[in-house]
Formats: C-alpha cells, sequence, structure tokens
C-alpha cells in the first residue's frame, strides 16, 4: 500500500535515477496534476509524496502524489478518478484507501487516495519525516539500491518491508501530525 509497482512480475532490475534528474519533470507533472484535479475535486488536497518529492536519493522514475479527502467525498473522489485514470491495484484498495496510475505522463503517475486522518493517512507524514531525518533517507536510498537488481517484485518487497518496519516503530509519531 504504500508503494505502487506496475509490473512486479519482471524479473529484470529495477533501474534507478538520481532524483535530481527527475525532480524537474516530477514537479511539473505534479503541478498540472493539481491543476486538472482541482478543476474536477476542488476540495481535495494534493501531496507530492515518494522519492521524487525528498531532496536527495535515488527513485524509479516515476512520480506519488496522495489525494487527501474527508471521509463525506471518498466514494465521489474515486468515482470522479474512475473515469481520469487506471485503476490500480485493487487489492490494495479498503473503504478509506485507493490507487490510480497515468503510464501516458513523461514519467509514469501514481495516485493513492487516502481519507484524512484515516490509518491509511500517513503518506504525507511519511514524506515529511523522510524529508527531515537524513539518516532515515540514507537507509531507505541503501535498501532500494540493494533490492534493485531482485527485480521489481523484490524491490517492491524489500522497500515495503522497510516502510512498515518504520510505521510499525514509530507510526504514532507519524499519523496525525
Amino acid at each position: 500500500m504504500i508503494d505502487t509497482v506496475a509490473d512486479t512480475d519482471s524479473s529484470d532490475p529495477v533501474r534507478l535515477r538520481p532524483v535530481a534528474e527527475v525532480a524537474p519533470q516530477a514537479n511539473t507533472i505534479v503541478a498540472q496534476v493539481v491543476a486538472e484535479l482541482k478543476v474536477l475535486l476542488p476540495d481535495i488536497i494534493i501531496e507530492h509524496i515518494g522519492a521524487t518529492a525528498l531532496p536527495d536519493g535515488v527513485t524509479k522514475g516515476d512520480v506519488d502524489v496522495n489525494l487527501r479527502v474527508p471521509a463525506p467525498d471518498f466514494v465521489r473522489t474515486v468515482e470522479v478518478l474512475s473515469g481520469q485514470f487506471t485503476i490500480a491495484q485493487p487489492e490494495n484498495w479498503t473503504p478509506t484507501f485507493a490507487s490510480f496510475s497515468d503510464p501516458s505522463r513523461a514519467l509514469p503517475l501514481g495516485l493513492q487516495v487516502t481519507v484524512v486522518d484515516s490509518r491509511e493517512d500517513f503518506l504525507v507524514h511519511l514524506r515529511e519525516l523522510m524529508r527531515v531525518d537524513v539518516s532515515l533517507r540514507n537507509e531507505y536510498q541503501r535498501c532500494k539500491v540493494q533490492s534493485a537488481a531482485l527485480g521489481a517484485r523484490g524491490y517492491w518487497e524489500a522497500k515495503n518491508r522497510m516502510l512498515q518496519e518504520l510505521l510499525g516503530r514509530g507510526r504514532s509519531g507519524i499519523e496525525g501530525q
């Protein structure tokens, strides 16, 4: 649920790029998404998350956005987004979380919809923690670099395991900040 993977069946190594290499494109895509979605969903909170929202490190070269909505707006938001984007990993959906993708952009786009203050609403807080904690960011980068050779599934599993452990040991410090 923390990271979406378009093709986890590939055993090819994951190609990582420096964040600085793709940050300008990522920022342009986020600005486009904000402009597009604010017309459709004016009350939505849109946050750039994931590696390309961090000051340094490595990325697969995709862009992640967290769309935060009040609980009463969740179903309508998912309906609107279903008409605009590809549904991603519906097996991970919950009553307060949904994900979408758009591989047609200059960089692949992942959108994670969360209900504000729900259990799944930790993505912005995780980004903020990564931004301020250099050692944590370095640990995350090491995890990514070491697992890239495992292919998409192994890469995703290693990252997910690390982030779940982080959330498990400090979740009360991440939620609700």
